[in-house]
C-alpha cells in the first residue's frame, strides 16, 4: 500500500510538471522533489514564471519563494528579526559594531566586503575613510601593539584591525578568527567548500550581517597572552564596540579570588561601558566541572554548544524509459553531481579470482576495470565508508551508494566524504531501491546530486559532546554555568582564495559564542535595553535542549537553553543588575552570587530546611500592562514555589518574585527545577523561564572553621550542628598536621618567593595562611608548574582585599611544583621592613594526628549535634597553625567536608613594665590576663619568677582573683569566665544596666545608602576612614576585624568571610547558629526593605569617630508594609571599654507595633557557637520607642600590678639582659601550661672592679655570690660563682667547719682541695658550713653558708582529667596510712614524701562510690605541673594491674597497691628539697632552660630509692630564704616517683 501511495504521489507530481511544461513551453529544471512530509517539488524559475504557474496549475495549492536558511543565523530565529517583528523595526544589525577577540581575520574574505551579497552597502560609523588599528595612519603602535600597516585593507564593513601578540605580525588569520567573525556578523556571501569529490557552493551569512566589525588579534600559534587580551579589552571600550565575542578559554582552575582577576574586572568594565561580551565555556566536555574559569562570572555571558540538526543531504534519482522516476534522500558530502549512470548492485556481481572480500561489501572483491562508470550499490560492513568509496573508484565505478544493514534507519546515517559522487542510505531505502532496480529489469539509470543542507529529525538542539559542563569549580553549583547554548556545528567562512571565499565545517563553543554575540547585536539594534537586561532577555527566552534527543539537559549542561532571537525580542519583561551590585556580590568581600538579580536560581540548600531567593522583573513597555501567571516544576525530593503566582506587571513597573525551595531527601548532589512566567492573555510577548539548580547540603558545618588558641593545648566545643542521615552509620575521618611556618621581612611593595614545594600524588589539601604580620596589608599567591622547567601559573591569588589575614586552600592539588609568594602591600613600611609569617601545610592520609574530635548528640534523640575539637601541642607558638580536614560520610555520600584551622594567637598572659631598668631603680610591672577565648570557664594559675638581682617591693594588687608573694615568686589564681559569653540588659529593666539612648548623628553623615526593595544587599564599611586611626580594627568577642558589612536586612557582619551560598540572609536565624552570616550584630534582623529618599532622609546612615561606629536604619519598611515602620541605631564601640556596653541597639519612631516583623532576631553571635539574643527568631512587636538593648560580652582583662627593685650590688657577671619567667596554666580540658620569657636589659649599669684583686674584704663581702646554699649529705655539690670576671686558672672552693668568716678547718668528709673545680663535698655530717674560695693562694670566705640536709620532700601540682566521668568526681592519694593528697578534678598541690611509699590512688563519684567500668577498666589522665604524667601517658586501670573492682553496698572503687613508680608514673619537672623539719610549701617552676637535676641516692632508708639533691656536674641556681633562719634550696630535676 505504501509503495502504491508513493507511486500515486509521483504520478500527481509528474502531471503537474507536464502541465507546467505546456504553460511555459519547456520543462522547468527540477531541483528537488518531496513526497514524505508534503507532495511537491522545487523548480528553478524566473519570478514572473513562478507567478504565472501559481495562478494556472490545477493541483498546486501554494507557491513560495525559496528563502536563504542559515545554520548560523536562522536556526536561532534571526531571520524574523531581519524582516521586522511585531512592530519592531527590521534589522540585520545596522549601526552595531561587533568586536572579535581572536586570531585575526582574513580581510579579503567576501564575508567582510564593503558591499554585502544582498546588495547592502555598509556605512562606516567612524566616517568615510576612517579606520582603526593597523588601518589607521595615525597609529604609531607601542610595545607589541602593531602600528599602521599600509598593506592592511579595511573598509566600511571591517572598520578596524588591531594586532597585539607581536609587533609586525599581520592580522591575517589561519581560519578560526575569520570563522568566528563571519558567524557573528559576516555578510551574506557565497562560499566554495572544497571536498574530496569536488566543491560545494553555499550561501552564508552571519547572524547580524549588516553590523560593522573590528578585529582584535590577541592569539598566535602559541596561545593568547593575557596582556594582549587586556590591551584588546581596553581598546574595545575606547572603540565603542557594542558586542564583543571573546572566543578564548581560561583554564578551569579553582581560585578563591577569580572575580578579582584582571581579566574578570575588565569584563566587568566592558559591561559597565555597555558592551555585551559573549565567551565560550570551552570544549572539554562531556566531563563535569569542565567549564572555563570565567564561566561563573555573572557579568559575561558564557556559552555552550548544541547541534544544529542540519546535515548534508544528497538526492538519488532513479529513472527508466518505461517507469516513473523515483527520488531517494541520503546523506553525504558530495561536491560533484553525477547524471544518468547505470545502477548496479555489488552483491549481484560475480566473485573475482583471488578476491579477499564478499562482493556485497565491495572491499577486496573487485579488480581494476571491473566497472565502467556505473554507480555501485554496496552494503555496510566493517570497513569505513571512505575505504568503500576508494575501492569502487579504483575498480572503475563513477559513483557509490552505501546502504545500511537491516534495521538501521535514517537516524543512523552519517554524511561521509567520498572521493567520488556518493551517499549513504538507510535500509528501507535500500529495499525500495532494489525493488525499482528489479522492476526496471536491471536497466535503472541513477543521478546523484551535490550535497545540500537539510534538517535531521531528532538531531536539532542536542547538546554537543565536546561542550564543557558545569558546575564551575569556584562556586560548586551555586551559579548555573554555562548561561545558555548556541549552535556549535556550522559551515564557517575560511580564507579567501582569489575571488572565492572558502568554507569549512566547524564544531565548537567558540562558534556558538559567536552566534550568541550576533544575536545580542541584533537584539541591541531593536531594543533599548542595557546589557544586563539584554542578557536576561536572551536567557529568559532560550528554548530547552536535550543531551540525547530525549533527555532534558540540566542547567549545568545547557544553562537556560538554546538562544532564540525571535523569542528574545518579544520578551515583555527583563531583569537588571548594576555594576555596584556585581561588585558587592563578590564572596571575598562577603557577597553572595546567588542573590544577584539574574534569570536563574542557584545556591545551596540544607536538607529539610527552606531556602529563599528574590528576583525583581521589570517592564520596559510603554503604556501596556501585562498579566502573568507563575508556575514551578521540580523533582520528587525537591519542591519549588513562587509567590505571587499571578500578578499584573504595569507598564514600566517592577514585580518582586519570592522563590522558596525545600529539599526533602539527600539522594543526589544537585536538584533541578524550572520556573515559568507566562502571559495569561493572547499577546505577542514570550514566556520567560528561570532554571533552578540547587546544591544539596548535608550539613551546615562551614567549609572552613577557624579556632583561636592561646595555649598549646585545649578543646573547642560547638553545638547546634545539623547533619542529615543516620549518625550511627556515619564515618568520620580527621587528617591533621602542624603547619610549617616561614618568616620573611619585607619592605613596602617588596615580594618574596619561598622555596618551591614539591607535591606528589595522594595529597588531599595544600593550605597556606598568612598567620602573623606586622604589615596591615599583605598579598598571598600560590604559583604552580608541572616541573621546574615549565612556566609558573598562578593558581590562587588572595591579594585584592583589605587587611593582612590571607588564606589559599587547594583541594586535590595536581602533582608538581608549588611556590608560595607574599607581597608587603603596606604603603607605610618605607623605613623599616615588616615581618610576615606564612604557615604551609599539606594534608594526606599520612598526616600525623595533632587534632582529635568527637561529633555526638549531647542529648538523647537530639537532631542537633555537638562538635568537639581537641589539640595538645606544648611547643605551639604565636602564629603557629594546626590544620585539620574533617570529613563525615555515610556510605559513599560525603555529608560534611570541613577544613579546621587552630591558630595560636598571642599569649593569654603578658608581662610589661614601665620605668628604666637601672641599678637602684624600680620598675612598675603589669601582668595582664587576657579574656578567655574558649566557650568554657577556666581556673587560671599565673606564677612569675624574678631573675637574680631583682626583688619585689611592697604588696602586689590584682583586679580580680587572689595574689600572693614569696621570695622571687609571685602567684595569682582566679576564675576567667568564658570570654565570648555575652550578656544583655535593656533600658526597660527594673534596675537598668543599659545607658543606651538615641544618638543625634548630625546633618552630615558620611554615607547614605539604600537597597533594592525585597532583595538582600550589603555595603562594605571600614572602621578606619582616614588613616592613621587609633583603632583601625573592631575588637568583637575576642577577635579583631578590619571590615564591617552593613546589610539592609538589619544586621552588621564583621570580617571578610566567604559565605556558604544559598543560605538566605533575609530570613532571621536563631542565635547562636552555625549558619552564615557570622559573626554578626543583629539590630533588627528581618525581611526588611530600606528605601532611599534623600528628601525624607530614609535609608542607611553611618557615623564614626575614633572610638565608635553608629549605623542608623531610618524609615525601614517590611516585606508586607510599604510605609516606614521603625528607625533603629546600632552603636558599636570599636574596642571594649570598661563599664560601658560594646553594642547598644536603640529603637525609635515605631509607627505601629503591629506592623513590626512577626519574625525577627535581635542579638549578637560570635560565629564560634557563642551568642545571645533579646529577640530570637520571634515576634518583634513588643518593641517600643526609646527601648535600648545593651550587649556586653568581652570581660575586662585581669591586671596584676607590682613593683620590683634592682639589687644595689648587681654584679658585672650577671647576664645582661636578665630574663623574667612567667608561667601560666588553666584547668581547661587538654590545656597545656605555657611560659613567657621577657628579657630586661639593664641600662647604664657600670660595675667598677676596684679592689677586686687587692681588697679581699671587699671582694668577699660585696662582690662574690656562690650558689646553691643547700645540699644533702654525702653529695658532691656543684657550685656556681658569680660576681667577678674569670681570670686565668680555676676557681677552687672548699667548705669550712665554722660559719664564721675565717675559713678555718674543713668540713667532715670533704677534702681541703676539691677533686673537681667548682665543686664541694661530699660532706658526711649534717650542719652549716662556710663556702670559701682560693684567692692568691689563700682561702677567702664568701657570703654563702651551705646547709647540708638529710632528707627530701617533693611537692607536685597534680591534675586528674578523666576521659568521661559523670557529676562531681573526687580523687585522693594515700600512703603510709595517711592521705597524701586529695581533691576534685583539676589542680591540686600534693607533697609526696618518700616515707609514704607505697601509694594508693582512688577516684570516687559525688556519692563517695568508687567508679568501675563494665569490664573493670577505666582511663584517667594524670598530670604534674600541668604536664601529662609519664610524658603524656594515660594512667589506666587495666587487668594487668593489681586492682580490685567492687560493686554493691561496699561501694565500687578502683584501688591500686602499686609502688609509687608503678602506680602513677608521675614525672614532675620540679620538686623542692627540704630539711627534715618537714617544712612544706608550694614548689614553683623554674625556667624550662634552667638546669635539670637528678636526685642522687644516699641515706639508709631502703624504701627511698632516690634521695638527695643536686648532681655533681651542673651548676645550680642561687637559693632563696624562705622565712627567718629556715633556709632552703631549690632543685629542678626529673624524677620517677
Amino acid at each position: 500500500a505504501y509503495t502504491l501511495y508513493v507511486d500515486y504521489l509521483a504520478e500527481k507530481r509528474q502531471a503537474s510538471l507536464a502541465e507546467a511544461a505546456v504553460l511555459l513551453g519547456t520543462r522547468p529544471p527540477v531541483v528537488h522533489e518531496y513526497f514524505a512530509t508534503f507532495n511537491g517539488f522545487a523548480l528553478r524559475l524566473a519570478a514572473d514564471d513562478a507567478v504565472s504557474l501559481a495562478a494556472a496549475l490545477t493541483d498546486v495549492q501554494h507557491v513560495e519563494l525559496e528563502r536563504l536558511l542559515q545554520p548560523a543565523g536562522d536556526l536561532i530565529g534571526a531571520q524574523a528579526v531581519w524582516n521586522g517583528l511585531n512592530g519592531l523595526s527590521a534589522s540585520m544589525g545596522e549601526g552595531m559594531v561587533v568586536g572579535v577577540m581572536d586570531t585575526g581575520v582574513d580581510s579579503a574574505s567576501a564575508a567582510f566586503a564593503e558591499t554585502s551579497g544582498d546588495g547592502y552597502v555598509h556605512q562606516n560609523p567612524l566616517g568615510a575613510g576612517n579606520y582603526l588599528g593597523i588601518c589607521d595612519p595615525n597609529n604609531a603602535g607601542s610595545g607589541e601593539t602593531a602600528p599602521y600597516d599600509p598593506a592592511a585593507t579595511c573598509n566600511a564593513k571591517l572598520i578596524g584591525m588591531w594586532t597585539y601578540v607581536s609587533a609586525g605580525i599581520a592580522p591575517m588569520d589561519e581560519g578560526h578568527g575569520t570563522a568566528v567573525a563571519s558567524i557573528a556578523a559576516g555578510n551574506l556571501h557565497t562560499v566554495n567548500w572544497t571536498v574530496a569529490s569536488g566543491s560545494i557552493l553555499r550561501n552564508m551569512s552571519g547572524v547580524a550581517p549588516h553590523a560593522n566589525i573590528i578585529s582584535y588579534k590577541v592569539c598566535n600559534t602559541f596561545g593568547c597572552p593575557s596582556s594582549s587580551v587586556a590591551a584588546a579589552s581596553d581598546q574595545a571600550v575606547h572603540d565603542g564596540v557594542d558586542v564583543l565575542v571573546a572566543a578564548l578559554v581560561a583554564s578551569a582552575m579553582k581560585t578563591h579570588h577569580f572575580m578579582d582577576d584582571t581579566d574578570a574586572l575588565q569584563l566587568l568594565a566592558l559591561r559597565d561601558a555597555g558592551v555585551f561580551v559573549s565567551k565560550p565555556v570551552g570544549n572539554m566536555g562531556p566531563n563535569l566541572m569542565s567549564v572555563d574559569m570565567f564561566a561563573e562570572l555573572p557579568w559575561a555571558t558564557s556559552v555552550g554548544a548544541v547541534s544544529s540538526g542540519v546535515d548534508n543531504a544528497v538526492n538519488l534519482t532513479l529513472s527508466n524509459a518505461t517507469m516513473a522516476s523515483s527520488t531517494f534522500v541520503g546523506f553525504g558530502i558530495n561536491g560533484m553531481a553525477l547524471s544518468d549512470a547505470l545502477l548496479v548492485f555489488a552483491k549481484n556481481m560475480p566473485a573475482q579470482p583471488n578476491a579477499t572480500g564478499e562482493p556485497r561489501f565491495c572491499i577486496g572483491a573487485f579488480h581494476n576495470l571491473t566497472f565502467h562508470g556505473e554507480i555501485v550499490v554496496c552494503e555496510r560492513g566493517a570497513a569505513s565508508p571512505v575505504d568503500v568509496g576508494y575501492a569502487v573508484k579504483v575498480a572503475g565505478a563513477a559513483g557509490v551508494i552505501l546502504a545500511q544493514a537491516s534495521g538501521q534507519g535514517m537516524d543512523s546515517l552519517t554524511a561521509d566524504e567520498y572521493p567520488l559522487p556518493g551517499l549513504n542510505i538507510d535500509y528501507q531505502s535500500y529495499v525500495d531501491l532494489e525493488a525499482y532496480f528489479n522492476q526496471s529489469l536491471g536497466l535503472a539509470m541513477a543521478t546523484i546530486s551535490t550535497s545540500y543542507p537539510a534538517m535531521r529529525m531528532g538531531r536539532r538542539d542536542v547538546l554537543a559532546s565536546m561542550s564543557a559542563r558545569g558546575p564551575g569549580l569556584n562556586f560548586m553549583g551555586h551559579v548555573p554555568a554555562p548561561n545558555l547554548v548556541g549552535v556549535g556545528d556550522v559551515l564557517g567562512t575560511g580564507q579567501q582564495q582569489g575571488s572565492s571565499s572558502t568554507a569549512m565545517p566547524l564544531m565548537g563553543t567558540s562558534y556558538a559564542a559567536a552566534q550568541v554575540a550576533g544575536a545580542a547585536a541584533l537584539l541591541k539594534s531593536v531594543r533599548a535595553w542595557n546589557v544586563a537586561e539584554l542578557e536576561s532577555a536572551l536567557l529568559l527566552s532560550a528554548v530547552p535542549v536535550t543531551t540525547d534527543g530525549t533527555t532534558a539537559a540540566t542547567p549545568f549542561e545547557a544553562g537556560s537553553g538554546r538562544v532564540d532571537v525571535t523569542r528574545a525580542a518579544q520578551m515583555g519583561f527583563v531583569l537588571d543588575v548594576t555594576t555596584e551590585q556585581y561588585l558587592m556580590a563578590n564572596p571575598r568581600i562577603g557577597g553572595r552570587i546567588s542573590e544577584l538579580n539574574v534569570p536563574s536560581i542557584g545556591g545551596m540548600c540544607l536538607v529539610n530546611s527552606t531556602c529563599t531567593w528574590t528576583r525583581t522583573i521589570s517592564s520596559r513597555l510603554i503604556g501596556e500592562d501585562v498579566n502573568y501567571t507563575v508556575t514551578a516544576s521540580s523533582g520528587a525530593d525537591f519542591t519549588v514555589t513562587v509567590t505571587p503566582d499571578f500578578f499584573t506587571l504595569t507598564a514600566g513597573g517592577n514585580q518582586v518574585l519570592t522563590v522558596t525551595a525545600t529539599v526533602t531527601n539527600a539522594t543526589q548532589m544537585y536538584q533541578y527545577g524550572m520556573i515559568t512566567v507566562a502571559p495569561t492573555t493572547a499577546t505577542t510577548y514570550t514566556d520567560g523561564h528561570f532554571p533552578v539548580a540547587v546544591a544539596v547540603a548535608m550539613s551546615d558545618l562551614p567549609a572552613t572553621l577557624t579556632i583561636p588558641a592561646r595555649r598549646g593545648g585545649g578543646q573547642w566545643v560547638r553545638g547546634g550542628i545539623s547533619i542529615t542521615g543516620d549518625l550511627a552509620a556515619m564515618t568520620m575521618t580527621m587528617l591533621s598536621t602542624k603547619a610549617e611556618t616561614m618568616n620573611v621581612h619585607l619592605m613596602s611593595q617588596e615580594t618574596h618567593d619561598f622555596p618551591a614545594l614539591t607535591i606528589n600524588g595522594g595529597t588531599d589539601i595544600l593550605a597556606v595562611d598568612v598567620s602573623m604580620s606586622t604589615s596591615m596589608m599583605v598579598g598571598l599567591m600560590i604559583k604552580y608548574a608541572p616541573n621546574m622547567s615549565a612556566p609558573m601559573m598562578t593558581v590562587c591569588d588572595d591579594s585584592h582585599r583589605m587587611g593582612w589575614m590571607r588564606q589559599c586552600v587547594i583541594r586535590s592539588p595536581v602533582p608538581g611544583m608549588y611556590v608560595v609568594s607574599v607581597v608587603n602591600q603596606n604603603a607605610m613600611a618605607m623605613a623599616m621592613p615588616d615581618r610576615i609569617m606564612v604557615a604551609v601545610s599539606t594534608l594526606s592520609n599520612a598526616s600525623m594526628g595533632v587534632l582529635s574530635h568527637t561529633l555526638v548528640a549531647p542529648q538523647k534523640n537530639s537532631s542537633l549535634l555537638e562538635l568537639t575539637v581537641r589539640w595538645g601541642q606544648p611547643t605551639l607558638r604565636t602564629g603557629d597553625v594546626l590544620f585539620g580536614w574533617l570529613r563525615v560520610s555515610e556510605g559513599s555520600m560525603v555529608k560534611a567536608d570541613t577544613l579546621i584551622r587552630v591558630v595560636r594567637e598571642v599569649d593569654p598572659v603578658t608581662f610589661s613594665f614601665t620605668g628604666t631598668p637601672r641599678p637602684n631603680s624600680s620598675l612598675h610591672v603589669t601582668l595582664t590576663v587576657k579574656p578567655n577565648l574558649h566557650n568554657q570557664d577556666a581556673n587560671v594559675n599565673v606564677t612569675n619568677i624574678l631573675p637574680f638581682g631583682l626583688s619585689y617591693i611592697g604588696t602586689p594588687t590584682a583586679s580580680a582573683g587572689t595574689v600572693s608573694m614569696m621570695g622571687p615568686m609571685l602567684e595569682w589564681v582566679g576564675m576567667m569566665r568564658a570570654g565570648t559569653s555575652p550578656s544583655f540588659d535593656t533600658t526597660d529593666s527594673v534596675v537598668s544596666g543599659c545607658p543606651g539612648a538615641w544618638a543625634n548623628m548630625g546633618g552630615s553623615p558620611n554615607a547614605m545608602m539604600s537597597s533594592r526593595s525585597g532583595r538582600p544587599s550589603a555595603w562594605r564599611f571600614f572602621p578606619c576612614a582616614t588613616p592613621p586611626c587609633p583603632y583601625d580594627t573592631i575588637s568583637f568577642m575576642g577577635n579583631n576585624y578590619d571590615t564591617l558589612f552593613i546589610s539592609d536586612k538589619g544586621y552588621l557582619q564583621l570580617g571578610n568571610v566567604n559565605f556558604a551560598e544559598g543560605l538566605n540572609a533575609a530570613q532571621p536565624q536563631l542565635i547562636p547558629s552555625m549558619k552564615p552570616p557570622k559573626p554578626l550584630i543583629a539590630g533588627l534582623w528581618a525581611d526588611l526593605k530600606v528605601v532611599y529618599n534623600e528628601t525624607t532622609g530614609t535609608g542607611i546612615r553611618t557615623w564614626m569617630d575614633n572610638q565608635m561606629i553608629i549605623v542608623e536604619y531610618r524609615g525601614v519598611q517590611t516585606s508586607s508594609v510599604s510605609n516606614p515602620v521603625v528607625d533603629f541605631q546600632i552603636q558599636l564601640m570599636k574596642q571594649p571599654t570598661p563599664g560601658h556596653p560594646q553594642v547598644i541597639i536603640v529603637f525609635n519612631n515605631i509607627s505601629n507595633a503591629a506592623d513590626l516583623p512577626s519574625t525577627a532576631t535581635i542579638g549578637v553571635d560570635s560565629g564560634m557557637g557563642i551568642g545571645v539574643a533579646y529577640v530570637n527568631q520571634a515576634s518583634a512587636q513588643g518593641l517600643s520607642d526609646g527601648l535600648a538593648v545593651c550587649f556586653n560580652f568581652v570581660p575586662n582583662d585581669v591586671r596584676i600590678e607590682f613593683d620590683i627593685m634592682f639589687d644595689p650590688f648587681v654584679l658585672r657577671d650577671v647576664p645582661n639582659p636578665v630574663t623574667n619567667y612567667l608561667y601560666h596554666s588553666s584547668d581547661l580540658p587538654y590545656s597545656r601550661p605555657a611560659v613567657v620569657a621577657t628579657p630586661i636589659r639593664i641600662q647604664g649599669a657600670t660595675y667598677v672592679a676596684k679592689g677586686i684583686r687587692d681588697d679581699p674584704i671587699l671582694l668577699r663581702k660585696e662582690w662574690i655570690a656562690v650558689t646553691p646554699d643547700s645540699t644533702l649529705m654525702n653529695t658532691v655539690t656543684p657550685m656556681k660563682v658569680d660576681g667577678f670576671r674569670r681570670h686565668a686558672g680555676t676557681i677552687m672552693l672548699k667548705l669550712a667547719e665554722d660559719e664564721g668568716m675565717t675559713c678555718a678547718g674543713t668540713a667532715p668528709g670533704s677534702p681541703e682541695i676539691p677533686s673537681m673545680p667548682s665543686t664541694v663535698g661530699p660532706v658526711s655530717a649534717v650542719g652549716q658550713y662556710r663556702v670559701c674560695f682560693m684567692h692568691r693562694n689563700d682561702w677567702e670566705p664568701t657570703q654563702t653558708v651551705l646547709r647540708v640536709l638529710n632528707e627530701t620532700y617533693c611537692v607536685a601540682q597534680v591534675f586528674v582529667i578523666p576521659d568521661d566521668l559523670p557529676g562531681e568526681t573526687s580523687w585522693e592519694i594515700t600512703g603510709g596510712g595517711s592521705v597524701i593528697g586529695s581533691g576534685t578534678i583539676g589542680r591540686q598541690d600534693v607533697m609526696l614524701m618518700p616515707s609514704a611509699n607505697p601509694y594508693t590512688f582512688t577516684i570516687t563519684d559525688a556519692g563517695g562510690n568508687g567508679l568501675c567500668c563494665a569490664n573493670g577498666q577505666g582511663s584517667y589522665l594524670v598530670t604534674v605541673d600541668g604536664l601529662p604524667a609519664g610524658g603524656g601517658a594515660t594512667f589506666s586501670f587495666n587487668s594487668s594491674a593489681s586492682l580490685t573492682c567492687r560493686r554493691g553496698d561496699g561501694g565500687a572503687l578502683y584501688e591500686g597497691t602499686h609502688s609509687c613508680d608503678g602506680l602513677l608514673s608521675l614525672r614532675p619537672r620540679h620538686c623542692g628539697c627540704y630539711y627534715r623539719r618537714g617544712v612544706s610549701t608550694n614548689v614553683y617552676n623554674l625556667p624550662r632552660d634552667a638546669p635539670s637535676w637528678m636526685v642522687k641516692g644516699q641515706g639508709t632508708d631502703a624504701r627511698v630509692a632516690n634521695q638527695g639533691c643536686c648532681n655533681v656536674n651542673t651548676p645550680v641556681r642561687r637559693g632563696y630564704q624562705l622565712s627567718g633562719s629556715e633556709e632552703w634550696g631549690l632543685c629542678s630535676f626529673d624524677v620517677t616517683l
